[in-house]
């Protein structure tokens, strides 16, 4: 799953928590394993994919700064 940019990415991952938290507070559970097991690998793959995006970022504003200073 491939994001193009960090809004897109934390709204997918709200959800997520918004889904899990809702079916802990009014007791609905997953119809089965596999289906919580993928929104779990899912949530995990963003997570994985956000670290990147967030290095890929980090790495373009030093770049891009150290042109300005030099």
């Amino acid at each position: 799953m491939i994001f193009k940019n960090l809004d897109e990415l934390h709204i997918k991952i709200q959800k997520i928590q918004d889904d899990v938290s809702h079916s802990q507070k009014y007791g609905k559970r997953y119809s089965n394993t596999s289906a919580f097991m993928k929104d779990l690998l899912e949530y995990g793959e963003m997570v994985k994919n956000k670290g990147k995006l967030v290095n890929k970022y980090q790495k373009s504003l030093k770049s891009g700064f150290g042109l300005i200073i030099g």
